[in-house]
């Protein structure tokens, strides 16, 4: 098996290194710290990439949700375009433990995390049907964990949706309802092999699982395979 297309792929394509080269020159030139999501926006060549994405239409909620995506696609192209892929027996393993590894530290490099299609499920909208986890940039927000994921892409949907989430491992994460982390939230689930996030400290919590599991060192520049053990 070999990693899918990504949705960074989908939308940058062949224009990425021409276009995000132009960001990394003009936030250098003003000196601008571009990690920073707030001064990233402000750069021209960031807005202008931003313009030609949302339009002139776009309402706020677009655009907040493509300023987190192309924000993280930036700092993912910028620090060497590192993915990081499970298969479905790696990721069952990270999933159905209790707690998870806890050894390792947060991202040392941004990197896009693919998790098996179809297999992690979400409600990432309100008051809509769940969607499935195609993957997140996980961005380096030490000493803590930044994520950025993307649900609902396929190859017949022109659009996705994004979630953003930030903040410290959660220690003794629970469920109110008493239900193991990422057990599936509806019928047929379990017996599908499914897993389900429930809320954002779910979808954090699997993002720290998978950079304890990569190791103090991190993940490394272009693909590279995850197996959990």
């Amino acid at each position: 098996m070999t990693p899918r297309p990504t949705p960074f792929d989908r939308i940058f394509g062949e224009i990425a290194d021409q276009r995000f080269a132009a960001i990394r020159d003009s936030v250098a030139a003003d000196g601008v710290d571009a990690r920073s999501r707030d001064r990233f926006v402000l750069d021209r060549e960031a807005a202008a990439l931003l313009r030609e994405l949302v339009g002139e239409d776009g309402d706020v909620e677009a655009l907040e949700a493509m300023v987190a995506f192309v924000h993280a696609a930036y700092l993912f192209w910028l620090d060497g375009r590192a993915l990081v892929w499970l298969e479905r027996p790696s990721l069952d393993r990270l999933l159905d433990e209790p707690e998870g590894p806890r050894d390792g530290r947060a991202a040392q490099r941004a990197y896009y995390l693919q998790v098996p299609a179809q297999r992690v499920w979400a409600e990432a909208r309100s008051e809509a049907p769940p969607e499935p986890l195609d993957g997140c940039f996980v961005l380096p927000d030490l000493p803590e964990i930044a994520v950025v994921a993307v649900f609902g892409f396929r190859a017949d949907r022109e659009g996705f949706t994004v979630v953003g989430a930030a903040g410290p491992r959660v220690q003794s994460l629970a469920r109110a309802d008493g239900s193991r982390l990422f057990a599936p939230r509806f019928a047929g689930g379990a017996g599908a092999g499914l897993h389900s996030l429930a809320g954002s400290e779910e979808l954090l919590e699997l993002a720290y699982r998978v950079d304890a599991a990569l190791g103090p060192n991190g993940a490394v520049m272009g693909t590279q395979r995850l197996s959990v053990l």
